[in-house]
Order: C-alpha cells, then structure tokens, then sequence
C-alpha cells in the first residue's frame, strides 16, 4: 500500500452493548449496524481509529436505546422511522 493509506475496514458490527456497559435495543442496534460501515469508512477518511469511531456509534445508540425505554424522556410511539 502506497502513502500508509488503510485498506478498507471488510466486518464491522456494533456491540449490543457500548463500554460503559449500556444495553442498546435491538431496533438501535440494526439501525446503527445499517449506518456503521459508512460510518466507520468516513472516520477512517477523515484519519480517525475506527475504534474510536465504532465506540462513539455505540455510545449513541446505547443513549438512543436508553431514550427509548424512558417515558419521560420519549414515548416509543412518537418514533415513526429510527433508521
């Protein structure tokens, strides 16, 4: 490979939970498995570690899910289309 460039990241798949150990909903997480690989190719673009990139889609999904599951923050009907 010429100029230290990274070949492109082939399996990427968001952990159910994120590093602080939050659950993320199932519904959140095909959601974010959907976006991940485009996400994780623009971060590695950009120069980010794609682990760093991966944590960061995990820590929003896990705050997604968490939003999710709190009626006082968000009733589950209000969300017509999480993708």
């Amino acid at each position: 490979m010429d100029g230290g460039a990274r070949p492109p990241n082939r399996s990427f798949s968001v952990s159910p939970v994120d590093r602080l150990g939050r659950p993320i909903s199932p519904v959140v997480l095909n959601a974010a498995e959907e976006i991940g690989r485009r996400a994780i190719e623009h971060a590695e673009k950009l120069l980010i570690d794609p682990a760093v990139a991966a944590g960061l889609l995990e820590e929003a999904a896990a705050t997604v899910s968490r939003a999710l599951t709190s009626k006082k923050h968000c009733a589950q009907s209000d969300v017509r289309d999480l993708p």
